[in-house]
């Protein structure tokens, strides 16, 4: 079964105090993700590059909207365990999210695939930093 799937990415926004100049930025924000994909009752497949569509806040605007600039990895959610889920590369930047943990996975009665996770965000020209991601499909 082939459906569209939407992903969100979102990592808490850090506050910085005036007084610690010394910590450097992390990446932060939201960004969609739009593709396509196969999956079935063990793994989701990811049939080409996505692309970024919508508007994306935080350290992530910087990669703009995109056409087919997203590595999508291929995963058993069944017997999971931790893979580099995207790579994301535009207008000189680079962002990548290392799925760790899967949170919830479910289905719905129309056979919808949705899986919630938790891992690592990383970005060109900023720290590391924890994330969350919605993938429906």
């Amino acid at each position: 079964m082939t459906r569209a799937k939407s992903l969100a990415l979102i990592a808490p926004m850090l506050l910085l105090g005036v007084e610690t100049p010394a910590l450097a930025v992390q990446a932060f924000g939201s960004i969609s993700f739009v593709g396509t994909d196969t999956y079935d009752n063990t793994s989701i497949n990811f049939t080409g590059p996505a692309s970024i569509l919508g508007t994306s806040t935080g350290t992530f605007a910087a990669l703009g909207n995109c056409l087919g600039c997203v590595a999508m990895t291929s995963f058993n959610y069944v017997a999971f365990s931790p893979v580099t889920l995207l790579t994301a590369m535009n207008n000189g930047s680079t962002l990548t999210f290392r799925l760790e943990t899967l949170t919830e996975v479910s289905r719905n009665a129309f056979g919808s695939l949705s899986i919630d996770g938790t891992g690592t965000v990383s970005q060109t020209g900023f720290e590391s930093n924890f994330g969350r991601i919605s993938l429906t499909s």
